[in-house]
């Protein structure tokens, strides 16, 4: 038995330490989790591994997935759904009975925000004994390397994304609006557009009342951030006071009412002893042959406009710019490294 178990892994063991050392290598959170399910399917093959998505994350409630999308199930049991659940509020493998009556192994998986992003579930066979024990530590290898892009992704004080993750982020999307170019001839319906939000003023509430309750304040933006705007939005926390979002929308005019809506939000807000504040807002769309220094140049500049005219305003580059109320943007260089404003 040993021995064969030996012979089977060796058929296999090339591709399955390729895949690790793409594990090793990555620096997005997205990779990573393809990665490590793609290497589970080499080690156990298809049929004996599922992938269940929460296509509810309030609710919890899953769809019956497979890495090539060829299966799609969301008619899943009741018995079934409570067992996925459990495996997710437990945070740990679970062993139980399918709806077949068979033995499986139920593992959960989380992005680096501690979202659940998945459950594996890999179907026991008496032949192969060795599957728990492996599949086990590979899935440590995983959970260990979402720890470090939990470090390397997001901003320690709010939960967001931090500064050095939106370049990344930036750089897929512009990827993404050149794929859809290439094959459809043709922009996309949707637009994506990057909006920089500053708290007007916050050097007050620091000055005030202290760094304390000045980071209480920038913690509840944080959160009315994340709960105002949709889970695929991408939201960062650029520094100090300012914040980023990217945004998928219609058109501009959308983008505009649904910024001046939270703008609006922020202002009617109570922020414990800072009060009520107001934020200033500037926005860009993002463009197939964009750069990352470019397009944050762009809303740093609308951004710029909005605080030296008045604060507490929305403002679009590209109509300050057929306005003639800003000059044209162009920087080199990465984000880090480009000239950008600070109030």
């Amino acid at each position: 038995m040993k021995g064969e178990m030996i012979i089977s892994l060796d058929i296999e063991v090339n591709e399955i330490m390729n895949r690790l050392v793409k594990l090793a290598n990555t620096a997005d959170s997205e990779p990573l989790e393809l990665l490590l399910i793609k290497t589970l399917f080499t080690l156990i093959g298809s049929g004996d591994i599922c992938i269940y998505i929460p296509n509810d994350i309030d609710n919890l409630r899953f769809t019956l997935t497979s890495i090539d999308e060829s299966l799609n199930e969301t008619n899943l049991s009741d018995q079934w759904q409570t067992k996925l659940r459990h495996c997710l509020e437990f945070n740990s493998s679970l062993r139980v009975l399918n709806d077949n009556n068979e033995t499986v192994i139920l593992y959960p998986l989380y992005n680096a925000k501690n979202t659940p992003n998945a459950i594996v579930a890999i179907l026991m066979h008496e032949k192969r004994t060795y599957l728990p024990e492996l599949s086990e530590k590979l899935i440590h290898i995983y959970k260990n390397f979402t720890k470090l892009m939990n470090e390397y992704e997001l901003d320690t004080l709010t939960g967001l994304y931090n500064r050095m993750t939106l370049e990344i982020k930036i750089k897929k999307i512009i990827s993404k609006l050149q794929s859809i170019q290439s094959r459809r001839g043709e922009d996309s319906c949707d637009a994506y557009y990057l909006a920089m939000f500053d708290i007007d003023h916050f050097k007050n509430v620091n000055d005030n009342f202290g760094h304390l309750v000045g980071d209480e304040v920038l913690m509840e933006f944080a959160r009315m951030l994340t709960t105002n705007f949709r889970e695929k939005d991408l939201l960062f926390r650029f520094g100090g006071e300012e914040f980023v979002g990217i945004f998928q929308c219609r058109n501009a005019s959308d983008m505009e009412k649904i910024m001046n809506n939270f703008r609006s939000k922020v202002e009617n807000t109570i922020f414990n002893k800072a009060g009520n504040l107001t934020i200033s807002n500037g926005f860009t769309e993002i463009l197939s042959f964009d750069s990352a220094s470019n397009i944050i140049g762009r809303a740093d500049a609308a951004l710029y406009f909005a605080k030296n005219n008045g604060r507490n305003r929305v403002c679009f580059y590209e109509s300050l710019l057929a306005s003639e109320g800003i000059e044209s943007i162009q920087m080199e260089g990465s984000i880090d490294s480009s000239s950008l404003s600070f109030f």
